[in-house]
């Protein structure tokens, strides 16, 4: 752990009063707003049962990662090394990341959807590098605001893969939920 505290103190050797601010604001905005937004865009532009979807996992995902929290019980950096500034006032546990947990998701949804789109091959991975960049930059926000250490982001990241494997292979039978209950055909399941 003392490594990992160690990266902590060297992002926050990097502080001023505008990087502050810029992680504090970005830190809010990166983590459910990003996700209700994303949820929106989804339904609005996409498809209505794929947002309702995002949202639903997402959800369950915050549900469980905050038990996660509960039972592991890490206490965050800040609490442990007196050299760690706290920077924003965070609730609950260390490991693993809620917001590593609800940006990998927003990344792999994303992704997905990109993977089946047919888009050129430059496009796409001009959208993974962005996706990529979104994720380890809210990595680096949440351990530059004293709120989690690399292995909470990385138990974060596994959390969300693990439930979004889960979720691809439960998505056919809430099609066929949605089916049901809007009383219309069922969309196909690889989109």
């Amino acid at each position: 752990m003392q490594f990992e505290i160690q990266i902590i103190k060297w992002l926050q050797s990097f502080s001023t009063a505008f990087l502050d601010g810029f992680f504090k604001v970005t830190s809010y905005l990166f983590d459910y707003p990003a996700m209700i937004l994303l949820a929106l865009i989804f339904i609005l532009f996409y498809k209505k049962e794929y947002g309702v979807y995002f949202l639903l996992v997402e959800l369950i995902a915050a549900l469980l990662q905050y038990v996660l929290k509960c039972i592991i019980a890490r206490p965050r950096p800040y609490l442990v090394s007196e050299e760690i500034i706290n920077m924003l006032q965070a609730m609950g546990h260390s490991f693993p990341s809620g917001h590593s947990v609800t940006a990998f998701g927003m990344a792999l949804f994303v992704g997905y959807i990109v993977f089946k789109s047919d888009k050129k091959t430059w496009q796409k991975v001009l959208c993974y590098v962005g996706l990529v960049l979104f994720v380890l930059f809210s990595g680096i926000n949440r351990m530059y605001l004293g709120q989690h250490y690399l292995t909470d982001l990385f138990g974060g990241y596994a959390f969300m893969f693990i439930i979004c494997v889960i979720a691809y292979y439960l998505y056919p039978y809430y099609l066929k939920l949605w089916a049901k209950i809007f009383k219309k055909d069922i969309p196909k399941a690889k989109e």
